[in-house]
């Protein structure tokens, strides 16, 4: 029920991109319970024909606007999840602080943020990008194997690689192993 008595359907943005769940799955799944509005970025090649559902505009402000009342916004993708946490806060809406997304969507913030809060986690170095492989294997000494790379940033296990020793190790980067 509105503020001013009159009933009306539930509105639930869904935050929707190439990697989503299937969209009638989706809707199946949602439409009893709300309207559902969708937002998609238009220049991701993924969408084919979904792209022509409600662009995101420039600004989360702007979307605020466009989508007018709405009771909720989900995601169903790590890449959404900042989207959806920014739009949610936006509109004053229940949901995970943008500041708790990136923490989530970010390992490395993550583990460190875990540590500084002083919960147990597993040992970890940051590899930065394009360092000679053989900086990887000092890098990681302080650690014990196997060893888990994981990208920074990345969803259902995507590029995640178990590595049982210096010689894996160097195969992951492309090096050959040590004599």
């Amino acid at each position: 029920m509105s503020p001013d008595g009159v009933e009306r359907t539930r509105r639930l943005v869904v935050a929707f991109d190439g990697r989503s769940t299937s969209p009638m799955d989706l809707a199946d799944t949602l439409r009893p319970l709300a309207d559902l509005v969708w937002i998609v970025d238009s220049t991701d090649p993924t969408l084919g024909s979904m792209s022509r559902l409600l662009p995101r505009p420039e600004t989360v402000d702007d979307l605020a606007a466009a989508v007018g009342v709405v009771d909720g916004v989900v995601a169903f993708t790590d890449a959404q999840l900042s989207f959806a946490a920014e739009l949610a806060a936006a509109l004053s809406l229940p949901g995970n602080p943008p500041a708790t997304v990136e923490l989530l969507n970010d390992k490395r913030a993550q583990r460190a943020a875990l540590l500084a809060a002083g919960l147990p986690t597993p040992g970890f170095v940051r590899v930065p990008g394009g360092v000679d492989p053989a900086d990887v294997v000092e890098l990681v000494r302080p650690l014990s194997y196997p060893l888990v790379l994981k990208p920074v940033q990345g969803e259902s296990s995507s590029n995640v690689i178990r590595v049982g020793d210096e010689n894996e190790l160097l195969a992951a980067f492309g090096a050959p192993p040590l004599a």
